[in-house]
């Protein structure tokens, strides 16, 4: 059949999907629906990209989202509208929405980073549309500057953001995930806990020994008796010290897992904190 120039040709499959030929001869995929009353076309895609088994596909999707009272029409807008929602914007996003189980410090730092390292190159590019390369090409200028952990720790945390983002409907695919393997090998320089009671003894010793502030010797101790990590011992509050039950309260703010930590004091604790008490 010749087509004039001002005609289009419709050619129906008998499931109410149907190949639409424009004057120019555009060929495209097109059902025919009703919402709230309403005759409404959706457009599945061309004919050359997808083959009839995929329009099929598409059409019962269609008529899956009908039957649930969605207009597949006005859901495919928003999804053509979410994916070209900004990097930035997700990023946001989802870090507003880490802050209930973050520490103030550790939101901070993560925020810093990205804001840093990702939003000044790919802030503003839609998140669907980010390539491999391109993130790949970003990260490569943290390496140059010798920060390859750094450069690794990034790469993390964008792959939360585009799971983040996967799971509200903007990619398809964690883009930070194909980069496992391209960035340069972490150097990870052990260091074992000392485990050997004849090491112990002599960690213990040179610490008796250190030469600096009691405020410094003081915290060295506290940190061989307790077990805590220097950050917590470091910005401990008297507040947090029960001289009375022998307890060292941490509240949640201050810890990671925002649960507060109960650390017991030992008698030996117990006198250095005393002391230094006395002493600022």
């Amino acid at each position: 059949m010749r087509l004039g120039p001002s005609t289009s040709h419709k050619l129906f499959d008998g499931n109410g999907l149907f190949l639409f030929i424009s004057p120019h001869g555009t060929k495209s995929w097109r059902v025919k629906y009703h919402f709230q009353g309403r005759e409404k076309l959706l457009t599945l895609g061309t004919y050359l990209l997808l083959s009839l088994k995929e329009a099929r596909e598409a059409c019962a999707a269609a008529k899956k989202q009908l039957s649930s009272g969605v207009d597949p029409g006005a859901e495919k807008k928003l999804r053509a509208k979410s994916l070209q929602t900004p990097f930035e914007a997700v990023a946001r996003e989802w870090h507003a929405n880490q802050n209930a189980v973050w520490t103030k410090n550790y939101a901070k730092d993560v925020m810093e980073r990205i804001a840093k390292d990702i939003f000044p190159y790919l802030g503003n590019h839609p998140i669907a549309e980010i390539t491999p390369p391109e993130l790949l090409s970003v990260l490569r200028k943290i390496e140059i500057c010798g920060a390859v952990d750094q450069a690794h720790r990034v790469r993390g945390i964008c792959s939360l953001i585009f799971r983040y983002a996967i799971a509200t409907g903007r990619p398809e695919r964690d883009t930070a995930a194909d980069l496992r393997d391209a960035l340069k090998t972490r150097v990870v320089t052990p260091r074992p806990a000392i485990t050997e009671p004849k090491a112990i003894g002599g960690l213990l010793r040179a610490i008796d020994d250190f030469p600096g502030t009691f405020t410094v010797k003081a915290g060295l101790q506290l940190l061989a008796l307790t077990f805590l990590r220097p950050s917590e011992v470091r910005l401990g509050e008297w507040a947090e010290i029960d001289f009375e039950e022998n307890l060292w309260r941490i509240p949640a703010k201050r810890m990671k897992m925002r649960h507060d930590h109960l650390v017991p004091l030992s008698s030996q604790s117990l006198k250095i904190l005393h002391t230094l008490h006395d002493t600022i």
